[in-house]
């Protein structure tokens, strides 16, 4: 039951940390269309609730293959998500503590402002939302659930 408990909530955190994580990028050298055309192919992979270690490193191959295409003024939080979803792929309940340095790390401020900065840039320059679960892209025009237009 313990371990399920726990499995439960390595699953969760990782969800939420993914959430997280795909809402952030900072500074780097990268390319914004290039950037957006590829974070519309990665959506569903980056917003989903991977359970599965095959499908946490599909997480973290995508995160890679965006890192270098991030934009400056996202590539310095996209590279701070990207190790947090490292380290919360290679995450064992069964051996490391739930609310330990992992959990920590995806509470952390500067990762919720980084996802805060990610989640905001992709939306404006992207139009794409960055939520776990389906993946939403808006379309010129339309508003972002829970917005209003102007």
């Amino acid at each position: 039951m313990a371990g399920t408990r726990r499995s439960w909530a390595a699953s969760a955190s990782f969800g939420t940390a993914m959430l997280v994580v795909a809402s952030c990028a900072g500074g780097g050298h990268g390319n914004a269309a290039a950037f957006c055309a590829r974070l519309k192919v990665d959506l569903p992979t980056l917003t989903g609730s991977p359970r599965e270690p095959a499908a946490k490193k599909a997480v973290v191959d995508a995160f890679h293959r965006l890192r270098p295409l991030a934009p400056s003024a996202i590539a310095s939080d996209w590279q701070r998500l990207s190790d947090l979803v490292e380290q919360l792929a290679n995450y064992d309940p069964s051996t490391n503590d739930p609310f330990g340095s992992t959990y920590a790390a995806a509470l952390d401020p500067k990762v919720q402002a980084a996802a805060a900065n990610v989640r905001v840039w992709a939306r404006s320059n992207c139009k794409v939302e960055l939520a776990v679960g389906p993946p939403v892209t808006s379309t010129p025009g339309s508003s972002t659930p829970g917005e209003s237009t102007p």
